[in-house]
Order: structure tokens, then sequence, then C-alpha cells
């Protein structure tokens, strides 16, 4: 340090001279130099900038620069040993060596937690996975990107807890795998048919006889035969062999097709079921409405065809020794292999099992609690965004207390939605009446909301309506 002034220090370095101003002397505020700054002093210090008057320098960015050099050696994926520095109510900051380390409230436990302190407390070790790693640019003119950091797990280093399973009702579209032959636009069902004989052996006199077809109009298919490159010379070409090949193809899928069922609103690994599965035979209530399901996702599957259908459907659904048959009918350029209806009902309802955390994750994120403690999982990234339910009107031990809520049947639980579910985007929820005929004859609520298996005995629900609620 060369000289402390009022506003300003002057440092030297070897063959560098550089000014510090107030602002970049300290993280705090200071009024005069000299309170933390002495003549011959040796210091760290980072270069900002050079201008015309000189180089601008700064001892408060040296921790930054610090951070970010011992960053650059830092892997997302890498498991670090890091000391709890601060409690905050969003999470946690960790200090390692020379950067610190953000741990979000949802990263810290495999629970729920309401504040870090349930789970660790300052000066504690632990163990961490780095997540991502955070260093805004232009630090060096900009106080406020001077914040680098690492984004980290503590959860993640260690196993999830399997989640309990639970049945919870969907509505699935029953929907067979078709194939149909790409023919050529002028040849019809007849055309076909005296292709294939052809192809099997058969003369033209001998298909006169099976069809009782007139010469005319054996002249006329023929003509049509070869005006597609079907027949050279009266002999079936190689396309025409080729198209036949396609026909014996798609007609061996039609006579067995593959079948399933998709349940659009399921978790993503649930959604194709196989029709022998034994998956939904707990049987669906006569009366209710129809179970939660996604249109968008039902349109688009539906139009899947040839190279768009998914491989994992092959793998599910399909028998082993049929695969490569399905494989070669989607290669096949003659033939499209598509989607079709199957059965005389568009959707049928089907209880599938699925991860209590996810299922509860979903209704956290999109209600409060109308009444008791339902369970509350740890925050996930993917969860459930659809549910059925009953609007009802809660009255308290007087008549005169009411209020709306909304009774989820799968889990027997009562909740009301969010005070901000209209005010933002993140937030907003679809909320839309569907028919039924029928309610539960009882509405009895888990244990786990109140002393008691029937709500009746806490409180009284008049069931006015079903609805469907569906999350961003």
């Amino acid at each position: 340090m060369a000289f402390v002034g009022a506003k300003f220090a002057k440092l030297e370095a070897s063959e560098v001279e550089a000014i510090v101003f107030l602002s970049e002397m300290a993280d705090h505020y200071i009024e005069d130099p000299a309170s933390i700054l002495t003549e011959g002093q040796e210091l760290e210090f980072v270069l900002l900038r050079e201008d015309h008057k000189g180089w601008k320098a700064s001892i408060r960015a040296v921790a930054e620069a610090k951070a970010r050099k011992a960053l650059e050696k830092i892997e997302e994926g890498q498991v670090l040993n890091a000391k709890v520095k601060e409690l905050h109510n969003r999470g946690v900051i960790l200090e390692a060596k020379k950067f610190s380390i953000w741990v979000p409230l949802s990263e810290i436990s495999w629970q729920w937690i309401d504040h870090p302190g349930d789970e660790v407390s300052l000066g504690q070790m632990v163990e961490v996975k780095i997540l991502r790693i955070e260093c805004q640019g232009d630090w060096l003119k900009d106080h406020r990107a001077r914040n680098a950091r690492a984004v980290a797990s503590i959860r993640e280093c260690s196993p999830r807890p399997e989640s309990e399973i639970i049945p919870v009702a969907f509505s699935v579209m029953p929907f067979m795998l078709w194939a149909a032959v790409r023919a050529p636009i002028n040849c019809d069902p007849v055309s076909l048919y005296v292709l294939e004989e052809l192809v099997n052996g058969q003369s033209l006199d001998d298909v006169v006889q099976i069809t009782g077809l007139t010469e005319s109009a054996i002249d006329g298919i023929k003509e049509c035969l070869s005006t597609e490159g079907l027949l050279r010379s009266g002999e079936v070409s190689n396309s025409g062999h080729d198209l036949v090949a396609a026909i014996d193809l798609a007609r061996e899928l039609q006579e067995e097709p593959v079948k399933g069922r998709f349940a659009s609103a399921a978790p993503l690994e649930k959604r194709l079921l196989a029709v022998d599965k034994g998956e939904g035979r707990r049987k669906y209530p006569s009366g209710w409405a129809r179970p939660p399901f996604d249109r968008r996702r039902e349109t688009v599957f539906s139009r899947a065809a040839d190279d768009e259908l998914p491989e994992v459907m092959v793998e599910r659904l399909v028998p082993e020794e049929l695969q490569p048959l399905i494989r070669k009918l989607k290669e096949n350029k003659r033939i499209s292999v598509f989607l079709r209806k199957d059965g005389k009902r568009s959707w049928e309802p089907v209880y599938i099992d699925v991860s209590k955390d996810w299922f509860f994750e979903g209704l956290w994120r999109l209600f409060d609690v109308a009444f008791g403690a339902p369970y509350r999982p740890a925050p996930m990234r993917d969860c459930c965004s659809t549910f059925l339910m009953i609007q009802c009107v809660y009255r308290g031990e007087s008549d005169a207390t009411q209020e709306k809520v909304l009774y989820e049947p799968n889990t027997r639980t009562l909740w009301k939605l969010k005070s901000d579910s209209y005010g933002g985007k993140k937030n907003r929820l679809r909320v839309h009446k569907v028919s039924g005929r029928k309610f539960p004859e009882t509405l009895n609520v888990a244990k786990e909301m109140g002393s008691s298996d029937s709500i009746d005995c806490i409180v009284q629900l008049e069931p006015e309506s079903w609805c469907v609620v569906r999350g961003n």
C-alpha cells in the first residue's frame, strides 16, 4: 500500500500501480480508508480496468476472484464435503475451501421439512453433490454479479427412500396397433386381389374362373396394374412382388393386432398399459365422473404413425416373438403402421398403482389443505397435475359456518383452491365441472385427516358437483 487518502488509496506491485476507491475497499460501508488500510500494508487486489489515468483496482473483489478460480476445477455431479455456514428460510449456505455452496430447501432432505434447521445445524460437516455452477459475467464492472457459487444437493448423496404405492383411478384410451398397405391410388381391392393371385402362381384364366370376372374387367385390371408398374409384359414386376409381400405383412398384424391402453394423466412410466397385465382389476364405481385424462396427450398419441410410434410401446406391449414383425412393418415404405380405436368406448376407467409421493406432491402444489394434516412428501420435479374432485359445502359445528371445499376420492382428503390460484401464471389452475350421476355413499376421510374415519363425526359435507382441476 503506497498511499492512503481520504477518498482513495494507491497500490503498487512490481511494475503495476493502481487506484482503489472507497466502494472497492470492503464489502461494508467505510467512511475513512485509514480505518482499514495503512501505508506499507501488504494485501491482495484485483485489477478492474485501465483508462487514460491508469489502472483501477478492487480489494473487495479478491474473494470473488478466488471463488471463480476454485470453481473452475469443480464439475457437475462432483461430491464434496462442506461446512454449514448460514441457515436461511429457503436453504443453507455451505463453506467449501474458497467458494460458497447454496443448497435450496428442497434439496436438503428426501422428507418434507419446514426449515433447514430441522435437518442440519451450524458448523456441521455435510456431503453434497454439485448440481450446477453459477458464475455471472461482467463481474469486474458490476458488483451485483459478484456472487459466484455452486448449487448443490445434500439429499442426492443418499438413496431416495421408496415411496408407498397407492391405487388411483385414471381414464385410459383403448387402442390397437394397425397396419395398412400404401397401395397405388388407382388400385382398388379387386385389382390387389388379382395381383396377389398372380404372385401366388395363378394365371389370369385361373383368376377368371375363381372370381367370375369378365374379360373386359380383367383387361381393365391388367391395364391398371401395368400403368402402376406392377405388371410388365403380363408378368408381375418386382414392385408388384414387393407390394404383395407388404400386404401379407400387414395382414399378419391385422389377424392378431397388438392392443393396449393409454393413460394420459398417469406418470410417464405408467401411461402405456397392456390389456392383459391385470392392472385396474379394482372396479370403478358406476355413476362416478370420468377419471382424469389429458386430451392434448391423447390427441398427440393417437396421431402417431410409422417412425413416430414410440419404441417403448413396442418393447412394453408387443410380445417378444412379434417385435421383429412390428419393426419390419415400420421399416417397410409400402406400409403405414398406426393406432386405431379399440372397442366401442373411447375411454374406460382403470385403477393404476402410482407413487404416493408423486400424487400428493401434485395436491400440495395446486391446493391448500382444508382440514387435517395429510401426508406431505419432499418437493419433486415431476408430479400429478390433473385431479378429479368433488366440490362440497363444508359445515362446521354451527350451520352458520360453511365453506366450499374439494374432496379427493382416491386419498379421502379435503382441499381448497390456493388463494393465488388465479393470480399469477405459475399457480394458475383450470377448473371444469364434469358430469357424474352419483357421489360416494359416505364421504370418509383418511385417518391422518382427523381423529375419526368418518367425516360425519367431525364436520358435515354436502356434495355439490364433480369437477376436474388441472395445473399448468
